[in-house]
C-alpha cells in the first residue's frame, strides 16, 4: 500500500471495517444498542463500509 493512503481516513476507516467483519465474531445486536442504531443499520454501515473499500481494492480500468 503506498505510503501516503497510510494517513488517509477515507481509506483506511472502511479498510479497518471492512477487515473486522471478515474476520471477527460481532454482536451485531449489542452493537446496535451501543450505537443506538437498528441492526439493519449497523448491517447497512458495514455494507457500506465493505463496498467503498472494494472499490479502493479494485484495479483501476
Amino acid at each position: 500500500m503506498h505510503p501516503d493512503n497510510w494517513r488517509n481516513n477515507a481509506i483506511q476507516f472502511p479498510r479497518l471495517i471492512s477487515e473486522i467483519l471478515a474476520t471477527q465474531e460481532i454482536d451485531l445486536e449489542l452493537l446496535a444498542q451501543s450505537m443506538d442504531l437498528a441492526i439493519e443499520d449497523v448491517e447497512e454501515l458495514f455494507d457500506r463500509a465493505d463496498a467503498i473499500w472494494q472499490e479502493i481494492k479494485a484495479p483501476s480500468a
